[in-house]
């Protein structure tokens, strides 16, 4: 059985479409800076031509949003792919529109696009990414005074000297010492034998 291709994503498919020259009213206007122009000619011009509409109802098909055997051609169908077109068009990050070279009226009404750099592409994502990180970060440092004031005592308790595991050397001189006062063969004398410091009765 032969495997479906794979759909290409829009902006392989537009520069695909591009570099054959599939369509006249969609074509490079400066191929090294990544620019091209997509006619965007008004349906109720006298000039109009079905060939103005054929980049929108191919990208139909291709995508599967147009039936021929049941989609009938007319002018809500034809605004309908090119809203489609548009609004998938807006959406590529990759692809962003020259509004100042773009003009929506007369017989050269157009759309003018640009393919932006693929550094700038990943530029953006990672500043988007890095932004989205700094938020989280700054989201868990927006603790309440309780709960600050808890997480002040958990670290001193962390701290506390009850809590300090004695290393084995600390245990061992321990038991020595415990062993020496059951044989009563202390080094030394505990304080309270020594007390007082005179003799009874001296006062």
């Amino acid at each position: 059985m032969k495997a479906t291709p794979k759909r290409l994503p829009m902006r392989l498919w537009i520069k695909k479409k591009l570099d054959e020259g599939a369509y006249p009213e969609m074509k490079w206007l400066d191929k090294e800076e990544g620019k091209f122009q997509v006619s965007w000619k008004h349906g109720s011009r006298q000039d109009w031509h079905y060939t103005d509409v054929r980049v929108f109802r191919d990208w139909a098909l291709y995508t599967g949003k147009l039936n021929p055997d049941t989609n009938p051609f007319d002018a809500n169908t034809i605004r309908r792919w090119k809203t489609n077109f548009r609004c998938a068009l807006n959406s590529l990050p990759e692809i962003e529109q020259v509004r100042n070279e773009s003009d929506g009226k007369g017989k050269n009404a157009r759309k003018v696009y640009i393919f932006r750099r693929q550094a700038a592409t990943k530029s953006k994502s990672r500043k988007l990414k890095e932004h989205r990180k700094q938020l989280v970060a700054a989201k868990r440092t927006e603790l309440e005074p309780d709960d600050r004031q808890i997480i002040e005592i958990v670290d001193e308790m962390c701290w506390s000297p009850l809590l300090i595991q004695q290393s084995p050397k600390a245990d061992a001189e321990l038991t020595q010492v415990r062993d020496l006062l059951e044989k009563d063969q202390t080094p030394y004398q505990p304080v309270w034998m020594t007390w007082p410091p005179y003799p009874i009765g001296a006062c």
